[in-house]
């Protein structure tokens, strides 16, 4: 009787006694990640294991059913871009693969991260559980940048220069780096090129290096923010090539280059030469360097003596005036002329540039002679000679010098002194020149023609010769009286002059 108790003793204290006997828990998940390290700036597939387990090995967990798993970003700047996946059924220790797709932010820092995995179940045929398990992942120190300020100063239509600071914010420094920087937009462009590289070097962590891109605006380009790529290829401490993912930043161009044409005057009219004066403005925003205007108007009976007038450098919001000279046909008719000008000039990047064209309305005047040719004193006696004095006036708006007159006569005049001079002009002034001039004895009692031009020195050295002008010459005939003529009346005076003085002193003797 004793030893029968002894054994049930035994088998009992067996069946209490403590880790006799697996225990059977309820489902717990733990997850497993094969490929922990992820790569900034990427967006990437994330592999986990997820496993129904119980913490000891000797325990067991309860089979789950109709198993659902999500992930979250947690306290992680990563991002989750996967929904709920449906699992099924998960027994104790079966593994099952689970792949997430997530987005990794370029300016990462480097360390593990842990991403909370989400598990929903069943199990004992109607108990709802949840559990939640953490991936992970490890990001490992490296170079990292970021565009700290960009500037632009590039017109619409022209050339300039985009300057980028950018940062090495990692923990690591890049050796033999190169900056790559492209655009995404066909209207800003480096060269021919949709990219530009820059050769940096040595980036310590920490450092601000400042990189330039030479970077043309195409003309039909809008006036907004353009978007920009920059990468950076380098070495590691290690020795091995790496790549940035993209840094986007943004440019926007200035306005474009504009001028303006204001104050023109001139002195236009037909059969002349005159000048046309205006005022250029650079309205900005760059300086045009070297600017010289010129004259782009082609049109018949009007003819620019010069087409270019240098101005120099034009800095912003400054003024100049330019004068032009402008030839003007006899056959040009009087009225409004349309003209048009463009400034040309070099850029920063001394590339040659011209403005838009320049207009301006000019009026020409009608047609005035060059000279007035008035007579003072033209009056001739047949048979006889006499100096004919004429006045001439400058009726232009310019000095003339080195006025020579000739004079033309036909028969029965003659000059024996055709020509005349005049050292100067000016505007309005007005001189006296004489001709000697003849007329024979046969010439009737009437008005001639004296013909007389006039070649001149105009003040941009010029040698010219006027049109001919037509002035009245007089001829006067001596009045005859009808009796005896009068040079015998005059001998016949003279004798009885002559006898009476002879009688006088014969009385006397």
């Amino acid at each position: 009787m004793i030893r029968n108790s002894l054994i049930l003793f035994l088998v009992v204290g067996l069946l209490v006694a403590p880790g006799t006997a697996a225990a059977v828990k309820d489902p717990q998940f733990k997850v497993y990640v094969p490929d922990p390290t992820l790569v900034p700036g990427q967006q990437t597939q994330l592999t986990v294991q997820l496993v129904n387990d119980a913490p000891k090995p000797d325990d067991r967990v309860k089979q789950a059913h109709n198993v659902r798993v999500s992930a979250s970003s947690g306290k992680t700047p990563i991002e989750v871009k996967s929904g709920t996946m449906v699992l099924g059924t998960m027994a104790d220790g079966a593994p099952r693969q689970v792949t997430f797709r997530i987005s990794v932010p370029r300016n990462i820092s480097a360390g593990d991260y842990r991403i909370p995995i989400h598990v929903r179940y069943e199990f004992n045929g109607d108990e709802n559980g949840s559990d939640t398990a953490y991936a992970t992942v490890h990001v490992d120190p490296r170079a990292r940048f970021r565009v700290v300020d960009t500037s632009s100063d590039a017109p619409v239509g022209d050339t300039g220069t985009v300057t980028l600071k950018v940062r090495n914010v990692g923990e690591r420094a890049a050796t033999d780096a190169t900056a790559t920087l492209k655009s995404t937009s066909a209207d800003v462009a480096f060269g021919k090129s949709g990219s530009a590289s820059r050769f940096v070097g040595q980036w310590a962590p920490g450092e601000t290096r400042t990189v330039q891109y030479k970077v043309s605006v195409a003309p039909n380009a809008e006036r907004r923010q353009y978007a920009l790529q920059l990468s950076v290829a380098y070495d590691d401490e290690n020795g091995t090539a790496r790549q940035s993912p993209p840094v986007s930043t943004g440019m926007t161009p200035l306005r474009a280059q504009s001028f303006s044409l204001d104050g023109i005057t001139s002195d236009l009219r037909a059969g002349r030469d005159g000048t046309v004066t205006g005022t250029i403005t650079n309205h900005g925003p760059k300086t045009a360097h070297d600017a010289v205007v010129v004259f782009a108007t082609q049109q018949p009976n009007v003819h620019p003596l010069e087409t270019e007038y240098a101005i120099g450098d034009l800095a912003p919001n400054q003024s100049t005036t330019f004068s032009l000279p402008v030839e003007v046909s006899d056959s040009a008719r009087a009225g409004p002329r349309q003209f048009a000008y463009r400034l040309r000039y070099r850029n920063a990047d001394d590339e040659q540039r011209q403005s838009d064209p320049l207009t301006a309305k000019v009026a020409v005047a009608p047609k005035r002679d060059r000279f007035t040719v008035e007579p003072k004193a033209a009056t001739v006696t047949a048979g006889g000679s006499a100096s004919v004095t004429l006045v001439v006036t400058n009726n232009g708006n310019e000095t003339l010098r080195n006025v020579n007159a000739k004079a033309f006569v036909d028969d029965p005049l003659s000059a024996s002194d055709d020509e005349a001079f005049v050292s100067k002009l000016d505007p309005g002034q007005s001189a006296e020149i004489t001709f000697a001039v003849s007329a024979s004895g046969t010439a009737l009692q009437k008005t001639y023609v004296l013909e007389t031009d006039f070649q001149y020195d105009t003040p941009d050295g010029q040698t010219k010769l006027s049109e001919t002008y037509q002035v009245p010459v007089d001829v006067t005939v001596p009045k005859d009286s009808g009796g005896v003529p009068a040079t015998m009346i005059v001998g016949g005076l003279v004798v009885v002059g002559v006898a009476l003085v002879g009688g006088w002193l014969w009385l006397r003797r």
